[in-house]
C-alpha cells in the first residue's frame, strides 16, 4: 500500500468526481449543489483529496477546518465501489488524520433512528460502526441538514480535553464549520443544530 498516492484535487477534476461519484455516493439532501461545493473549495473553505493509486481513483475525501477551536470536520468520505472492502477507508481515514492540523475530527452521521427502511438503517448503522472501530465516538445531541436528522462522531487527535470542550461548545463549532460551507442564507433556512426530536 504504499504506493497510495493521497493528494488535493484539482479544481478541473471536481465536476466528474461530483457528477460520477458523489451523486451516487450520496443522497440528494446529504449533498451541496456543485457550484456551491466549487465555491468553497475555490476560496479554501472546503479542501477535497483523493487517495490514488496513480492510475484510478480509490476513494475521497472533503473536510472543513475551524482553526479557532482546532477541529477538522469531514464532510464527505466514501470509497469507490470497485475498492471497497479492501481496507481502503481505515487508509482513507490514516491519511486525512495525518494530514490535518487539528485536535480533532469530527464526522456527521445520519441519524438511525429516522432511517426510512431497514434497509437504511442497516447502512447507518454500518457506517458508526466503522467510525467506532477507528476511535469515533457519538456525541450527545443532534441537528438537522437540509431537513436530515444527524448525529456527530468526536475522534481525538491530540489530547483528552476536546471532548469535553467540544460537547459545551458544538453549536458554535458546528455553526462556524457549517457558515465555511453554505451560505448565511444556506444556515438560516436549512440548518438546525440541536434540534429535539421526539
Amino acid at each position: 500500500m504504499d504506493n497510495l498516492i493521497f493528494r488535493h484535487i484539482k479544481l478541473r477534476e471536481l465536476k466528474k468526481i461530483y457528477f460520477e461519484h458523489m451523486t451516487f455516493d450520496f443522497p440528494p439532501s446529504e449533498l451541496p449543489p456543485y457550484k456551491q461545493m466549487r465555491k468553497s473549495i475555490k476560496k479554501n473553505n472546503l479542501k477535497f483529496l483523493i487517495l490514488t493509486d496513480g492510475k484510478d481513483m480509490l476513494g475521497y475525501v472533503s473536510h472543513t477546518v475551524y482553526s479557532s477551536f482546532g477541529y477538522t470536520l469531514i464532510n464527505h468520505l466514501a470509497i469507490d465501489k470497485n475498492h471497497r472492502n479492501k481496507g481502503m477507508g481505515k487508509i482513507l481515514l490514516e491519511r486525512i488524520h495525518s494530514h490535518v492540523d487539528s485536535k480533532a475530527s469530527i464526522i456527521e452521521v445520519e441519524d438511525p433512528k429516522f432511517a426510512k427502511n431497514d434497509d437504511d438503517k442497516k447502512i447507518v448503522t454500518r457506517r458508526i460502526d466503522f467510525y467506532e472501530r477507528d476511535g469515533y465516538e457519538l456525541i450527545d445531541g443532534n441537528y438537522e441538514l437540509f431537513k436530515v436528522p444527524m448525529r456527530l462522531m468526536l475522534k481525538n487527535l491530540t489530547d483528552e480535553c476536546c471532548k469535553n470542550h467540544f460537547t459545551e461548545n458544538k453549536k458554535k463549532v458546528m455553526k462556524e464549520l457549517l457558515i465555511q460551507l453554505y451560505s448565511r442564507y444556506d444556515m438560516n433556512k436549512n440548518i438546525v443544530i440541536e434540534r429535539k426530536y421526539i
